[in-house]
């Protein structure tokens, strides 16, 4: 909790509940959209203001979608899902800024499960957790490797003063974008999701594990709320397509890492001690996952991930 002391007449001020935005980046799924705004609109307590923010549209029917439910709508003319979270969160009036994704659903008691986390001014950023609806153990399995499950029941603090934070939010399923709050005012001191990466660049993933990294590099506490729960639906409907999902993941993860070689020179000792790891099998869960998919594909999928960091950087961040 904060330990700022208030006069007593802004004492309901401080008090009050916090007013929200939810950003749902999108990009030509009308029907997906559509199903998560019903979501939406049943969230207790309802937010201030629901923005969409349409990526780099083929057509308006993201437009039409979101004026049937009252939602604010935005038009981004280059793609990006990270690109348009940050456009969603400059616009946002909100004093937290929500993000879901356009083919996900968040449970009814979301928004009240995420707020009360935000009560400590340490906090910049809450996640929760993401469910997969389906009970078949190998697509479940290959649905991990897509980077969507794996995440824990237990609550979870970090910052700079916990062990191996560095490993927890790199490493270790913290958190997703499609599940994710973040203080608006942070947005004032942090440039917001790195526009190099996330699904529509080069690098198609791990754009919140670099986010948890600047936050808690700028002194800012991370909050993992394992009952504020957002289903993704499992979309891909045979086990070669969350493989095909799969090996995209492995080379974001690998892009990613050398991302963190090149630009966090200061956290070397932990990558290094990472990779070492996951190489020489001290992660058997990962591993277990991973023979879903022979390993003839999986070295390949990795061996690309270094160019599309590199691909990346060339195209640089607006």
């Amino acid at each position: 909790m904060s330990t700022n002391t208030m006069p007593s007449d802004n004492r309901g001020v401080e008090q009050r509940a916090p007013s929200v935005s939810v950003v749902i980046p999108t990009r030509d799924r009308n029907k997906d959209l559509e199903r998560c705004l019903v979501a939406v609109s049943q969230l207790q307590p309802q937010p201030t203001e629901v923005l969409v923010v349409d990526s780099a549209p083929k057509g308006d029917g993201a437009r039409e979608v979101a004026a049937r439910w009252h939602a604010v709508y935005i038009r981004e003319t280059k793609p990006g899902a990270s690109r348009a979270r940050n456009r969603g969160a400059r616009v946002a009036c909100g004093d937290i800024v929500a993000f879901t994704d356009d083919d996900a659903a968040p449970d009814v008691n979301w928004l009240s499960l995420i707020l009360p986390d935000f009560n400590d001014a340490k906090v910049a950023l809450v996640a929760g957790k993401v469910i997969a609806p389906t009970s078949d153990p190998e697509l479940s399995r290959l649905y991990e490797l897509c980077g969507f499950l794996g995440q824990g029941d237990d609550r979870l603090i970090v910052d700079r003063d916990t062990p191996d934070w560095f490993e927890k939010v790199n490493f270790l399923p913290f958190g997703l974008a499609l599940n994710l709050a973040i203080r608006r005012s942070v947005f004032q001191q942090w440039r917001g999701f790195d526009e190099r990466i996330g699904v529509g660049t080069p690098m198609p993933g791990h754009e919140e594990q670099h986010a948890f990294l600047e936050l808690i590099d700028r002194g800012f506490r991370l909050v993992y709320e394992p009952a504020a729960r957002v289903t993704h639906p499992l979309s891909a409907r045979c086990a070669e397509e969350l493989r095909t999902r799969s090996l995209r993941r492995m080379q974001a993860s690998s892009a990613y890492l050398t991302l963190l070689m090149v630009e966090e020179p200061k956290h070397w000792r932990e990558v290094l001690r990472y990779v070492i790891g996951k190489f020489s099998g001290s992660h058997p869960k990962g591993v277990r996952a991973e023979d879903q998919i022979p390993v003839l594909r999986r070295v390949l999928a990795r061996m690309q991930g270094p160019g599309l960091y590199f691909k990346a950087l060339s195209q640089g961040r607006t």
